[in-house]
Order: structure tokens, then sequence, then C-alpha cells
């Protein structure tokens, strides 16, 4: 069952991290281009005759720089459970680095159940709240900035539940393998 999860896993963290990385190359350029026009003195960088999709009916500076934060919000979020799922997270590795297979099985089980899950099953439901209300209300950025302010919204609960999958993921099959006496 665990390699099912594995592969699954693995597939979805595939795509999260290219839309990760494709974020990071589309906020360069947001950048570069955002650079160039505020040098030049330009505001409007192009006008379109019909509303696009998240921008609006323009791309300004200010859509540039907050296109820059709606990115920022995916390549943060969506990859979480992907890094802890791959051991990439983040720990107080002075310590946990020097402890057997038992103790970091420990560490990891009690780290998840005591601070991760009591987080996640605060944050998640507030975060989908704020997601709702954005897209309810139609709220976009004031003074020219992007529309649809529910997409980087949106991000945040999504990035959580799936970091939430990956804990509860890590912690069953941590027991699993204490349990079988294989960690």
């Amino acid at each position: 069952m665990f390699e099912t999860i594995d592969r699954i896993a693995t597939l979805l963290g595939r795509v999260l991290l290219k839309i990760a990385g494709l974020s990071v190359v589309i906020m360069m350029i947001a950048i570069l281009v955002q650079v160039a026009a505020s040098r030049m003195g330009i505001t409007t960088v192009v006008e379109t005759p019909r509303p696009w999709p998240v921008f609006g009916d323009a791309i300004s500076l200010n859509s540039l720089s907050d296109l820059q934060w709606y990115l920022l919000a995916l390549v943060a979020l969506l990859p979480a459970g992907v890094i802890l799922l791959r051991n990439g997270h983040v720990r107080v590795d002075f310590l946990y680095s020097n402890l057997g297979q038992r103790g970091k099985t420990v560490i990891d089980v009690l780290g998840h159940l005591i601070f991760a899950l009591p987080f996640l099953a605060f944050i998640i439901p507030d975060a989908w709240e704020l997601a709702a209300k954005a897209f309810t209300r139609g709220e976009a950025s004031p003074n020219g900035g992007l529309t649809d302010r529910y997409l980087p919204r949106a991000a945040i609960p999504v990035g959580f539940a799936l970091l939430l999958f990956a804990i509860l993921f890590e912690t069953w099959r941590n027991l699993c393998n204490w349990r079988r006496g294989d960690d």
C-alpha cells in the first residue's frame, strides 16, 4: 500500500515542482519587465481590448507586482508536502542527525502530532473561508493590480491540505514501520 501512495505522491510531486519551477521563471520575467517598464516611466505595459482572467483589462506595474506575490504563494505553499515526503524539510539537524532511527521516528511522529496537525487543523478551515470570501466578493487588488484575488488565497488551503496529507501519510508509515520493527 505504501508503494502505491509513494508512486502517486511522486507523480504529484513532479507536477507540483514543475509548476513551482515554471512559477519562478514567470516571476523572474515579471520582475524584469516591471523593472524595465519602471525605469522607462511606463505604468501600463499592455492594454487589452477585452479583460483577461487574472489581469483584467491591462498589465500594469501594479499587476506585475501582484503577479509576483501570486506566484510566490504557489512556489512557497504547493510543494511543501512534496518536500516533507522527500525528507527535505528543515529540522534541528544537529540534534536529529545524532539520533538512531527509533529516535528520529519518535521525533517525527511527535512533531507531526503535537505541532503540525493542530496547526493545520486550525489554519486550513480559516484559509478556505478566506479564499471563499475573496471569490464571492470578487476581490481584486486596488490601484490597477490583478483581479481574482481568490486564486492566491486558494493556494493557502490547497498547499496546507497537501502538507496535511503528507504529514498523515508519513506519520502512518512511521507508526507502521515502528510496529513492525522496520525503523
